[in-house]
């Protein structure tokens, strides 16, 4: 990402109507790409900190219900935390046999769609304690900035 920054600033906008002008004024906020590219980057080596860890309860509270869920086996909606740590219990496991004592998240697109809502594409390399890629993985990811910070609220799940 680079210092452009995402200008939403103060507009006038001035409609004539007749004889009597109309004046609208639109106020955003000014949102920097760099900022928020560091903000995603800093949550997701917290997540893959998290992953490492291989507790179901630590990655899970990464998560925010509800939670959805898009795979090529269809569309889960996650309504109650509880789901989230059964299924990152059982989720581990592929990992964990796969020797994997390290993954690095690289950020390959993200977009602002809201104020408190974004998406990134991430490819996470993972590696085996030799130090060998033990595979990779791309998954897009609906993040909400809440009180607490980031938070997936919306998870696509690739297979290819």
């Amino acid at each position: 990402m680079d210092d452009r920054t995402t200008k939403r600033s103060t507009y006038l906008n001035i409609f004539i109507y007749g004889n009597y002008f109309a004046y609208y004024l639109t106020i955003q906020s000014v949102i920097t790409l760099k900022d928020m590219a560091m903000k995603t980057a800093d949550f997701l080596n917290d997540y893959a900190a998290a992953l490492l860890s291989y507790s179901a309860h630590e990655i899970a509270g990464f998560y925010q219900v509800p939670l959805t869920v898009y795979s090529d086996k269809g569309v889960l909606q996650v309504n109650d935390m509880s789901e989230v740590v059964n299924f990152w219990l059982a989720g581990v496991e592929p990992y964990r046999k796969q020797g994997v004592v390290n993954t690095v998240p690289e950020i390959i697109s993200e977009e602002q769609l809201s104020k408190t809502i974004r998406a990134c594409k991430v490819l996470w390399n993972n590696f085996n304690t030799s130090g060998k890629k033990a595979g990779s993985e791309t998954n897009f990811y609906i993040l909400s900035e809440t009180a607490e910070g980031l938070k997936i609220r919306g998870l696509i799940i690739t297979t290819i």
